[in-house]
Parts: C-alpha cells; sequence; structure tokens
C-alpha cells in the first residue's frame, strides 16, 4: 500500500521521475499489487470485485414495468412525406382524405394515423 501511495503522490507532484513513471504507469500499478498480494493481476481480473450472484439480487430489484403507452404502428414513420401529410393535415391545408391519396392509405387507415398524432 505504501507503494501506491507513493507512487500517486510523485504523479501529482509533477516532477521530472514523475512523468518518466507515468509512461508506465500500468508496469507500475501491476507490479504495486503483485508486491501486496503476492500475485499477478490479470487482464481480466477483477481486484475485489462482485460475486456474480450479487449482479442477479440487483437485476431481481430492478424489473421494469409495464409502459404506461404501448407503441403504435404509426410510431417509426420515419419517411418525409409522411412528417408533410401530418404538417399539412394538421395546419388545415389538406383534408384526411387528400393525406391518405397522397400516403397511399385507406381513409380508416389515415383517420386511425390522424388519432395517433399529439399536439
Amino acid at each position: 500500500m505504501t507503494l501506491i501511495v507513493h507512487w500517486c503522490l510523485d504523479i501529482c507532484l509533477n516532477d521530472d521521475q514523475a512523468r518518466a513513471r507515468v509512461k508506465n504507469s500500468a508496469q507500475n500499478l501491476a507490479n504495486a499489487y503483485k508486491q501486496i498480494n503476492s500475485k499477478v493481476l490479470l487482464k481480466m481480473e477483477e481486484p475485489d470485485g462482485m460475486e456474480a450472484d450479487a449482479y442477479r439480487a440487483l437485476s431481481d430489484l430492478h424489473k421494469a414495468g409495464p409502459e404506461p403507452a404501448g407503441m403504435d404502428k404509426h410510431d417509426f414513420q420515419g419517411d418525409r412525406l409522411w412528417s408533410l401529410v401530418r404538417q399539412a393535415t394538421l395546419g388545415g391545408n389538406i383534408t384526411l382524405a387528400r393525406g391518405a391519396e397522397i400516403l397511399g392509405i385507406k381513409l380508416n387507415d389515415m383517420r386511425e394515423l390522424a388519432q395517433s398524432w399529439v399536439n
């Protein structure tokens, strides 16, 4: 532990020796870990990490509830034409029938689409 503290202090002081040590910071950390724990710190090892069961317990606590409003089939109309028809319809520039004709859908589908729009 003393080695790590001295190493951190050297870096904070920004002296020439510390700058040289920063270049090898990963190696220095690995050496300090090896000196303290008498074993090598592996690339995929997390020292003092949580057990896998702890992650499972946390995921059980944070189950998502039902959506307040489910996804609608009209939620993902990404085409610019659909956007322009929506703007024109809401602005009163075209009727629902004309909007349905432009989009190539039935008038009932256009009415359903217009009801899904939120002002």
